[in-house]
């Protein structure tokens, strides 16, 4: 199975910065964050009246992390 981190540090630094900013763009609070070598869980609260930009949030998060663990040079296969 693909990893989704380059090292154990990644986990807390990079998708730590990510999600903060999405949350911020996307008015999400983050409740909590379950990180695996190879994918995450997220618990989010959107603000009132915020309810369908979960779907946009996680879309956003996904992408973003993606294209800039890419971009970093990493590559997991």
């Amino acid at each position: 199975m693909p990893l989704v981190w380059g090292v154990p540090q990644d986990y807390a630094r990079v998708f730590g910065v990510v999600s903060r900013q999405g949350a911020k763009q996307f008015s999400m609070r983050l409740c909590c964050d379950c990180l695996i070598p190879s994918h995450w869980h997220l618990c989010v609260w959107p603000r009132q009246g915020q309810g369908e930009d979960v779907f946009a949030f996680m879309l956003w998060l996904t992408l973003t992390h993606t294209r800039r663990r890419f971009e970093s040079g990493f590559h997991p296969c």
